[in-house]
């Protein structure tokens, strides 16, 4: 589906429902319309080949707000990281 009036059709059928499930998995309104936007940013790009369904969309939001999280979650372990580190070396000094 590449169709722009497909995809228009879709985003009003089931945003609100994939918009309701990425905040429900991240506590973040804006962080959760972001998420949302990337999904129908790639269909329109026609990164995605398959038959469009809820689930297939509600899935694409899970993986998104996971991959997100997760990049989070590594940003924070080198940023601690870093700062135990560096607190370590001044008190060496």
């Amino acid at each position: 589906m590449t169709n722009k009036n497909e995809i228009e059709q879709v985003f009003k059928d089931h945003y609100v429902r994939m918009y309701r499930y990425a905040f429900l998995l991240l506590h973040d309104d804006e962080l959760a319309r972001d998420i949302v936007h990337d999904v129908f940013v790639s269909l329109l790009e026609g990164r995605f080949q398959k038959s469009i369904t809820e689930a297939y969309l509600l899935k694409a939001v899970k993986n998104r707000s996971i991959n997100h999280i997760r990049d989070c979650n590594i940003h924070h372990k080198i940023v601690n990281a870093f700062f135990i580190n560096s607190s370590e070396y001044e008190l060496e000094n």
